[in-house]
């Protein structure tokens, strides 16, 4: 809980990275699937609840996100870069055609 109320600090858009990994399995084949969500942005809010003597915590963060990509099995659902102006989806950037006109 410590570094969270360190991370409060960062001063970037993008200055905290996290990277949350598992795996899901479908209901109709059983397959298994690896997932990987990548987020890059800051925390709005911390909070640590109540804490009280014998009894575990629960700390809620809440934050802004710049960037999120989302894989499942190798391949890439969805990756948005709002600093970069980049919408990706099923393979597609939404964006290219603005990012062109604005000679990015």
């Amino acid at each position: 809980e410590l570094l969270l109320f360190k991370q409060m600090g960062k001063a970037t858009v993008d200055g905290i990275q996290l990277r949350f990994t598992g795996s899901i399995q479908r209901d109709d084949t059983g397959e298994v699937q690896a997932v990987e969500l990548v987020v890059r942005g800051r925390h709005k809010e911390v909070d640590s609840g109540e804490w009280k003597t014998g009894e575990s915590n629960t700390t809620k963060v809440t934050s802004t996100n710049s960037y999120a990509k989302l894989t499942i099995n190798g391949e890439v659902l969805y990756e948005v870069d709002l600093i970069n102006m980049v919408e990706i989806v099923d393979g597609v950037d939404l964006m290219e055609a603005h990012r062109n006109a604005l000679g990015l």
